[in-house]
């Protein structure tokens, strides 16, 4: 059985109040939403085999386990999004037995919920027994919330014993073990995607990618699943997925490598050589590296990204910086030089990053020992025409 662009909404009962599968099912472009079980499974309870590609399942709810999914079957998660889903045990994703396999999607902003005065965990994804595989997904930013606040659940994304296929990005790997060094770790979600799920295009919604994302390029093309069940509708069974989440007309690679999650940026890179260049952006999305040498780097519209890779890219000059829309990157900068770890507030509190004004410019130091070494610090980048007031903002930057 296929379930196609369709749209399972507003449903309650004491068990699976969007779909039971005990069969053979398909669920491709379709939204399963603020359905709500007063026992286990609000959106969807699997105990056949189910594949789930390019959909959505948000605003699910159940009192005690799998807000989003109850798993004891064969699961496939391909291209989709679980986003606000609730329930005390796996909010997101609740395994129980069988096996699960989740690739490149997203699953965030689900909420382990107070049951008998209890929030255990596994907003994200809660392993009870069976097998659950990830690759090239978006497990991160899941939390709960509480009187219009948040209190702290132990284990936020993750519990259980995973398989990882790597090229992963996981906020808190608290409760879990399987996650190499391939993954990104212990990220921030509001360096990562957009909290809103809306209308990005296509038929289900989705979050964004934010500009200078972490997940941007981060993925393993290699991992892309195979589209058996023919999603594009050529007939052919044997090439990897084409699409990103929101289905036809959206690529799933953009930039020559893939994205990690059920959105693909659309960017442009743009790299200089190793002279001094002159390099101007596009109308789109931009990811601009200039390399070594005194560049000169023109975003012009869109959202971009200034990328510096090595300690020798320093030098250039940003002529049109969007203060709260560009990004200066400086994550494998900081990572090349020891100073991964740091984020933007101890880069400044630290004096590894400071600022000085030029006439209406801002010239962006970076010291490699920071404040409280005898190296002295070099100039990065000049931005013109910004105030060092309106450009010392952790958005601006990307760490």
């Amino acid at each position: 059985m296929t379930i196609n662009k369709s749209t399972i909404n507003g449903n309650g009962t004491e068990f699976a109040a969007g779909i039971l599968n005990n069969g053979i099912l398909t669920l491709s472009d379709s939204t399963i939403s603020d359905n709500s079980a007063d026992g286990t499974s609000g959106g969807i309870s699997n105990g056949g085999t189910l594949t789930i590609i390019n959909s959505t399942l948000s605003g699910n709810s159940a009192t005690t386990e799998g807000g989003g999914i109850r798993n004891g079957g064969t699961l496939t998660i391909i291209n989709s999004t679980l986003s606000g889903n609730s329930a005390n045990l796996g909010a997101g994703i609740y395994n129980f037995q069988g096996l699960v396999t989740v690739s490149n999607s997203t699953i965030t902003l689900n909420n382990p919920s107070i049951y008998e005065s209890e929030a255990i965990g596994g907003g994200g994804i809660y392993i009870e027994d069976g097998t659950i595989k990830v690759n090239n997904s978006i497990i991160a930013g899941n939390f709960y919330t509480f009187d219009n606040g948040t209190i702290n659940v132990t284990n936020p994304d993750v519990v259980g014993d995973f398989i990882s296929n790597g090229y992963n990005l996981i906020g808190n790997l608290n409760g879990s073990t399987g996650f190499n060094t391939s993954e990104q770790l212990t990220v921030p979600i509001t360096e990562v995607l957009d909290l809103t799920l809306r209308d990005n295009g296509g038929v289900t919604k989705t979050h964004a990618l934010v500009t200078g994302s972490r997940a941007i390029n981060g993925g393993k093309n290699a991992d892309i699943p195979i589209d058996n069940t023919d999603i594009d509708g050529d007939g052919n069974i044997t090439e990897q997925v084409p699409f990103d989440g929101r289905g036809s007309g959206f690529k799933r690679i953009s930039g020559g490598r893939v994205d990690i999650g059920a959105f693909e940026a659309v960017v442009n890179v743009i790299n200089g050589t190793r002279g001094r260049d002159q390099i101007k952006g596009t109308a789109a999305n931009d990811i601009i590296i200039g390399f070594q040498g005194e560049d000169t780097l023109t975003g012009g519209a869109g959202a971009d990204a200034f990328v510096y890779t090595r300690y020798r890219d320093a030098g250039d000059t940003i002529t049109d910086l969007k203060v709260g829309t560009d990004k200066i990157v400086l994550r494998s900068l900081f990572a090349s030089l020891g100073l991964g770890n740091l984020s933007y507030a101890n880069a400044i509190s630290g004096g590894y990053l400071s600022f000085g004004s030029q006439g209406t410019d801002t010239v962006v130091f970076l010291d490699l020992d920071g404040s409280s070494g005898t190296g002295r610090r070099l100039k990065l980048v000049k931005v013109n025409k910004v105030s060092s007031t309106a450009l010392n903002n952790a958005v601006n930057f990307a760490l």
